[in-house]
């Protein structure tokens, strides 16, 4: 099926397993550049490995902790698209954010 996200940009957070990682390669497998982040460094290393070679998409893994502050702001600060000026001279973005999965809960238990 397709749904109109190739070459978009999905972000799905706590993707190195379960639903967030069967969310990634779906995306992945429409044609979109991922980008996968979760806590477990090795284990979200092997499963963006994974997507790259079946789908032969473009993933960027990132680990990180979502219900961080300071880790989500270096892992944005990383990431920032430059500036780059198209033929009609406006400004823009190397980089669209076309979908966005939260696959996490991180509300603080009281």
């Amino acid at each position: 099926m397709d749904l109109g996200l190739k070459s978009k940009v999905a972000i799905v957070a706590a993707s190195s397993q379960g639903i967030g990682l069967a969310t990634a390669a779906a995306f992945a497998a429409e044609g979109c550049k991922v980008a996968m982040c979760a806590r477990n460094e090795q284990t979200l290393a092997r499963a963006a490995e994974d997507i790259r070679k079946q789908y032969s998409a473009e993933v960027f893994a990132s680990a990180l902790d979502v219900a961080d502050e300071t880790s989500t702001s270096v892992a944005r600060s990383a990431r920032t698209p430059r500036p780059t000026r198209t033929p009609q001279r406006k400004i823009t973005t190397d980089t669209t954010v076309a979908a966005m999965n939260r696959n996490t809960n991180c509300f603080p238990f009281s």
